[in-house]
């Protein structure tokens, strides 16, 4: 068995109940939704028309739906990691010459066949059977031993017709995701493929291998990244088994260099009594923002009737809860114009919310291995509405994702588990799909109904605020099905559309603490002298971008104090420079790494910063993510552990935080442990206390300290640079370090 594992973070008991909400309402066994807009005929940037599928009696019914069969149990994780195993696939031009002469050849040629229907040829060993696809090989090999050895797995069985398959492909300890991918210059492969049941010894149908069109954008990925292309998401639990075809003749596969299978063993999920405690180990330092108190009754599934009450993430399942593992971050769009609607495709066999999860772990387990950072979707929706988080910071921000390739910037991608090709979504799904829709464009300001201009700087068309894969990548995705109820899904997003106040896509300034013991930002009358503006413009120069103020901003900036006094916004501003960009970048390397960056590393994260797609003050919290910040522990997770300490907090560990935080990279990844550390109050309290030393030149007081750090963990670190460099405190002693007018030869 495997596992679902929660982060604890209070003193509380803490479970993970999976209680759904009363039926009334629910759409548990089908219905209607409210009668569906028609959408005009949208022209493309190129002029083509846009036809879109509108609803029809067709697809206006939800079937219904039975309840999870493990409805109201609680799950947990244990240790168990999710585990791909990778075996490389090759078709030699020998076999590929050997089976299209068996294929012309009215039966077969004059080979010498062994009494095991085997045919020795340079390429090795060939099995001959009447029909790939009817019969299975006498062949088969260890898929585990095939990956450790580094060894290509052949379609070495050709048929009578010149057809040719893979011998049988088995893992002794099973496995229940399936992928197939290859380099992002290649065409996808034209193969199929089938899966044995390991205790029916049953084989499915043959199943395309169809190519997602999902995957990162390779100008958002950091460094040294290669983002590889993959076919659509497969999941089948309980398979020990799988074998690779062509379609049709062997020279019509297509397989070119570097294909690889992917075997995806992922851990169950735990049932656990619902009365069952879990001792709080974290460790001392913990923001109160950060708890999770996921106690019976409070979990809330994203589904009910079409219109709800606005969305919170108390609604949704977090990556902490259903186990995500640490990954990379591609950054934040500049706002978010549009979303997606995907399928993972598949089956749709599922039956329970352990396996659920489990399938979502599968999923955000072999996009990381693609190099994709983290799992290309947004959110995700199960067949019974409950709605997922996907990649990180997506609830948050307008996250780029790997869902859609060109339009991942500026867009939320959502897409329900299963295939939607024939089967109707159920109503649940669709109208979770818009609540979370409805709640992402609410913080946006964007009408589901309406179209958008949009424009990501990549790809540019005016299109539906709400659109299908298959209108903007060459996919069938979301499946004829799901793509019928589009125009249901934009319903269900304008019912849950609430304008949202605070939206992260035009934050609101921060606000500034007033405690006599704290420098606050001005309230005093505007700088009624010249020399005094242009002190505090030298200061900011010197204590932001390192240098003199140049002739131009000293001819704008001085004015502008002396007329408004706003000394805020000019830290703005040259916070959002490029300049800055650098020197924040640079000082992440030297101060995290504790190396110089490499060029083309600090232009990407310089170009990060200007354009949005991740904070300044993000930039040192990823790098204690990197695999380089890892292995400089020495590759343990204990090393890592001290290493994090020494670096972000300066002292050791004592062997309590070590213990808890080590076990907490093994249940709930890197990521989740790294940030308890980095967003705890001992961590805040240090990175405050560096503003105080470097802009005022001493060492905080403890008021002022405990409110900045409080700030910190709330509003972020601009929040707390904007105020103290807005300070009474910093003009005065800009007033004293730079008394004198700067002179320019």
């Amino acid at each position: 068995m495997s596992t679902f594992a929660l982060q604890h973070r209070s003193k509380i008991a803490v479970l993970f109940t999976l209680l759904l909400p009363a039926l009334t309402g629910c759409g548990l066994n089908g219905g209607f939704v409210a009668a569906q807009p028609q959408l005009p005929t949208i022209t493309d940037a190129d002029g083509s028309n846009w036809d879109f599928l509108t609803d029809s009696t067709l697809w206006t019914a939800a079937p219904p739906i039975a309840l999870p069969v493990d409805f109201g149990v609680a799950y947990h994780f244990s240790d168990e990691p999710v585990t791909i195993t990778n075996i490389a696939l090759a078709l030699p031009d020998e076999i590929i010459n050997l089976a299209t002469e068996i294929g012309a050849t009215e039966g077969l040629p004059e080979l010498q066949i062994t009494d095991e229907g085997m045919v020795e040829t340079e390429a090795g060993d060939i099995e001959v059977v009447p029909d790939v696809l009817a019969d299975q090989p006498n062949t088969a090999v260890e898929g585990q031993e095939a990956a450790d050895a580094a060894e290509q797995v052949t379609l070495a069985v050709v048929d009578e017709s010149g057809a040719v398959a893979t011998p049988v492909i088995e893992l002794a300890d099973g496995f229940q995701g399936i992928g197939i991918s290859w380099p992002l210059s290649e065409q996808p492969p034209e193969i199929q493929i089938r899966i044995r049941d390991d205790e029916t010894g049953e084989w499915s149908d043959w199943l395309p291998v169809t190519d997602s069109d999902e995957g990162p954008d390779p100008e958002t990925l950091p460094p040294g990244y290669e983002p590889r292309a993959a076919a659509e998401d497969m999941f089948f639990p309980g398979s020990d088994a799988v074998q690779i075809a062509s379609v049709g003749q062997a020279n019509d596969a297509t397989l070119t260099t570097d294909v690889r299978l992917a075997l995806i063993a992922v851990p169950e999920p735990i049932a656990i009594p619902v009365t069952d405690t879990v001792e709080n180990t974290d460790a001392v330092y913990q923001p109160e923002s950060d708890l999770v108190e996921i106690v019976q009754g409070n979990y809330r599934p994203g589904f009910a009737t079409n219109t709800q009450a606005a969305l919170t993430k108390s609604d949704i399942v977090t990556r902490l809860e259903w186990g995500a593992q640490a990954s990379c971050y591609l950054g934040n769009a500049p706002k978010l114009q549009a979303a997606v609607v995907h399928h993972t495709a598949g089956t749709n066999t599922y039956s329970t919310k352990a396996e659920a999860m489990q399938r979502i772990r599968s999923y955000q387990a072999y996009h990381i291995s693609l190099d994709w950072c983290d799992i290309g979707y947004n959110f995700l929706v199960d067949k019974w509405g409950t709605i997922y988080e996907g990649s990180e910071g997506s609830w948050e921000n307008a996250k780029i994702g790997a869902h859609a390739k060109n339009f991942n910037t500026g867009t939320v991608g959502v897409s329900i588990d299963g295939n939607y090709s024939a089967l109707l979504p159920s109503e649940a799904a669709i109208t979770a799909v818009g609540r979370i829709i409805g709640y992402k464009f609410g913080v946006a300001g964007i009408d589901p109904l309406k179209t958008v201009a949009f424009n990501n700087g990549t790809s540019a068309r005016t299109m539906p605020a709400v659109v299908a894969h298959r209108d903007v990548g060459s996919t069938e995705c979301p499946g004829n099905a799901a793509y019928g109820r589009m125009n249901a899904i934009r319903s269900a997003a304008a019912a849950n559309y609430l304008p949202i106040t605070g939206s992260p896509n035009t934050p609101n300034t921060p606000t500034n603490p007033t405690t006599p013991t704290t420098p606050v930002a001005p309230t005093v009358p505007p700088l009624a002298k010249a020399t005094t503006a242009q002190s505090v413009v030298q200061a900011l120069y010197k204590d932001l971008l390192g240098r003199g103020v140049d002739p131009s901003g000293y001819a704008t900036w001085p004015a502008y104090l002396t007329q408004t006094g706003s000394q805020s916004k000019l830290v703005q501003t040259l916070t959002v420079s490029q300049e800055y960009a650098t020197l924040r970048a640079t000082q992440a390397y030297q101060n995290v790494l504790h190396r110089q960056p490499e060029p083309a590393g600090l232009k990407y994260w310089v170009d990060s910063i200007t354009s949005g797609r991740i904070p300044v003050d993000d930039v040192a919290f990823t790098f204690y993510l990197s695999v380089e910040f890892y292995q400089q522990g020495g590759g343990t997770d204990d090393g890592y552990v001290r290493h994090m300490y020494k670096v972000m907090l300066d002292r050791e560990p004592t062997q309590t935080e070590l213990t808890s935080w080590v076990a907490k990279i093994r249940t709930v990844g890197r990521d989740a442990a790294t940030r308890g550390v980095w967003f705890s109050t001992e961590a805040a309290r240090r990175r405050a206390a560096v503003y105080y030393n470097t802009y005022l030149g001493r060492k905080p007081d403890e008021g002022g300290l405990a409110n900045w750090a409080n700030i910190l963990l709330k509003q972020g670190e601009g929040a707390v640079r904007t105020g103290i460099l807005g300070s009474e405190e910093y003009k005065n002693l800009a007033i004293k370090r730079y008394p004198d007018t700067v002179k320019f030869s």
